[in-house]
């Protein structure tokens, strides 16, 4: 594993003829594929004009137990979208042994396949991070639209919660009702009368937009580990979330190239058990802080033949 390194024209091939499918130039594909089985060409012809047709997004995975360096990776990314209107109709995605080890991780730990990255855009103006020295995790902090979280799960489903020890429960639970009224009714205080969303990585960079600094957050290899019912009854009403409704969001990056297998799962485990572990609040001590008890209790610590309970 990671031993061999991977032949550059073998992933230029792969960008080229990927570039060869969503250009605007029939030439180029004919003659890439000229002396390819007839079968071959008549579907690769056929791909090319779902894609020039429809709103397809062509994926172009190369996967190897080998190596890839950075500057090849780049490289070949850079020939696959040369020329292209549009820059988010083709994805070049690169799989080396390492990779291809915390899919094999992740299926052993998960079951379902899980979410290669999702994109953070903070709808503040900054992204707060801390990296402890000690264990090498780091956290970041962003406030983001609500409807952004909603388009998220849309998008990849199931996969973002392989890693959640609760099961969604939908519309019958009275929290998830109040979820979903205070959204659709009061988006302006959402952000405060919510938890959030807590996501758990493997890394996670931040990258400025053209006239913002640092807004936005891609996260790698993402489950929401809490928050969940949030962000599904969210993802549930997503066409009808006002702008002003957001959400605190954390998220922590756990590197497990410095942790991996065994001592890498169990400090995954150790972080979603903390953060769906919490005190139970009964009736009582939601009443504990209002107004009227606590006038109640003032005037009979004035008589001393009355004594106050709860």
């Amino acid at each position: 594993l990671m031993k061999m390194s991977e032949k550059r024209a073998d992933l230029i091939a792969l960008a080229s003829l990927g570039n060869c499918l969503c250009s605007q130039d029939s030439d180029a594909l004919n003659k890439k594929i000229l002396s390819a089985n007839p079968k071959v060409r008549a579907l690769m012809k056929e791909s090319r004009l779902l894609l020039q047709r429809e709103d397809y997004v062509l994926s172009l995975y190369y996967v190897t137990t080998g190596k890839m360096t950075k500057a090849l990776i780049d490289e070949a990314r850079s020939i696959a979208l040369n020329g292209l209107d549009d820059k988010r109709q083709i994805r070049f995605v690169p799989w080396d042994g390492r990779h291809c080890l915390r899919r094999f991780q992740d299926f052993q730990l998960n079951g379902p396949p899980t979410v290669d990255e999702v994109v953070l855009l903070s709808s503040g103006n900054s992204i707060l991070h801390e990296k402890d020295k000690t264990t090498g995790i780091d956290a970041y902090v962003l406030s983001v639209k609500a409807s952004d979280i909603g388009k998220i799960v849309q998008k990849h489903g199931p996969c973002l919660f392989s890693r959640n020890i609760r099961g969604y429960k939908g519309d019958k639970g009275e929290i998830n009702r109040a979820i979903r009224k205070t959204c659709a009714e009061d988006p302006g205080h959402f952000w405060y009368r919510n938890n959030g969303v807590t996501i758990i990585g493997d890394e996670a960079k931040v990258m400025g937009c053209p006239g913002d600094d640092e807004n936005k957050l891609i996260v790698k290899y993402p489950q929401i580990i809490n928050g969940q019912q949030t962000a599904r009854v969210i993802a549930s009403i997503e066409e009808r979330i006002s702008p002003d409704a957001k959400i605190l969001v954390r998220v922590v990056c756990v590197d497990r190239d410095n942790g991996c297998g065994d001592a890498y799962a169990e400090v995954v485990q150790n972080i979603v058990k903390s953060t769906n572990s919490q005190n139970p609040i009964s009736p009582i001590d939601l009443m504990s802080n209002d107004a009227e008890q606590i006038r109640i209790e003032r005037e009979l610590r004035n008589n001393p033949r009355w004594r106050y309970a709860y």
